[in-house]
């Protein structure tokens, strides 16, 4: 398991994501899309997770390496209220997994990098915002 489906995994298992759609891990994994979305996802609101290249470290161990993420967040009702709050949500969950392990990677760091500017995506016909993340890892 990569870095990328290992942080997908452990962020549709937290309990904190599923609140963010009414506890239901059904609801949550269908509105959940590791990289990018299809053009018109049938949730009213729904969360992109988009991967940057990963590089290795200049000078390190070449095992350790360095990818960034971005988290969007949309909401066809226009509720900012829950984009912010899905954020907040997912950037505590997000930092809480420095350190953690699978066979096959460990998360050696994560930094959240802020967030852009509320907008309104015309492809997909809703609000949304994105947070950036960087995250040291080792391993694929």
């Amino acid at each position: 398991m990569g870095i990328r489906e290992f942080v997908y995994q452990k962020l549709l298992t937290d309990e904190r994501y599923l609140g963010l759609f009414g506890g239901s891990a059904e609801m949550a994994g269908s509105a959940l899309y590791a990289s990018g979305a299809p053009d018109s996802p049938p949730e009213r609101r729904f969360v992109i997770l988009s991967w940057q290249e990963s590089s290795a470290f200049f000078g390190l161990d070449s095992t350790a390496r360095k990818a960034d993420l971005l988290v969007w967040t949309y909401d066809r009702d226009n509720r900012f209220d829950w984009i912010d709050e899905a954020l907040f949500q997912i950037e505590a969950i997000l930092l809480s997994f420095a350190g953690s392990k699978s066979s096959s990677c460990s998360i050696i760091g994560i930094n959240s990098l802020g967030r852009e500017p509320d907008t309104f995506d015309d492809s997909y016909q809703a609000s949304t915002k994105n947070s950036r993340f960087s995250i040291a890892f080792s391993g694929r």
